[in-house]
């Protein structure tokens, strides 16, 4: 459990650094992990996105 913790911290730590493209699919309704990482992890991404 402690490792997945690290890791989650660690990932909020460098989403900005993620590089390669990534497709996001996650509702609302999931019980077992909150949507709203995915969102922020989406808006972090934004600048950086090619359009």
């Amino acid at each position: 459990m402690a490792a997945l913790i690290r890791a989650g911290e660690r990932l909020g730590r460098d989403f900005s650094q993620v590089t390669t493209p990534v497709l996001i699919l996650h509702g609302t309704a999931d019980q077992a992990t909150r949507f709203r990482g995915s969102q922020q992890f989406t808006r972090q991404r934004e600048p950086g996105i090619k359009r």
